[in-house]
């Protein structure tokens, strides 16, 4: 084969989404053009799982993306107001935290996360102090073993953003 004769192919641009788009992105496009839903006509427009969709949607709650505006007992009937929108791109909810591509930020929702992050940093005593615990839940908590962390959770997330200066709306509100 004489050189220069065989031009390498040029490779096509690949698209964001090979095929069909995560179900995540769809919700997260439905959020964003209704900015105020309910779980019902997601389910009914989108026909999710309700796992996925339920998993998703409260781990964007516990991110400050969404707030419950109708705190219904049956989780379809829930309706929910969008708070921030950040971008095209869907933020994509991992195990402990939230990743938002737009912003390139991660945010952890979970009480070991969060606490986890603090230890690299502070002793168990002084985290007790920043978030009105004992040494005791923080260690419970650490290890996996405290009854309920989701009722610690709402008392560091409300500490954590007025540390970071983000602005903390309560999903009671309105």
């Amino acid at each position: 084969m004489p050189k220069g004769k065989y031009k390498p192919r040029k490779r096509k641009p690949r698209l964001l989404y090979m095929g069909k788009k995560p179900m995540s992105q769809k919700i997260w496009e439905y959020i964003r053009r209704n900015k105020v839903f309910c779980v019902k006509d997601i389910l009914i427009i989108l026909e999710p799982n309700n796992s996925t969709l339920k998993k998703y949607l409260f781990a964007l709650l516990r991110a400050g993306y969404i707030r419950v505006i109708d705190e219904k007992q049956i989780f379809e009937n829930r309706s929910f107001r969008m708070i921030s929108d950040t971008g095209v791109k869907a933020p994509t909810a991992n195990r402990g935290f939230v990743y938002d591509f737009n912003t390139n930020k991660e945010i952890f929702i979970r009480a070991v996360s969060i606490i986890n992050r603090y230890l690299k940093i502070k002793s168990q005593s002084e985290i007790g102090k920043i978030f009105g615990l004992s040494k005791a839940t923080i260690n419970l908590i650490i290890h996996k073993k405290y009854p309920n962390p989701w009722k610690v959770y709402e008392k560091i997330r409300v500490v954590e953003m007025s540390e970071t200066g983000v602005q903390y709306e309560s999903s009671n509100s309105e």
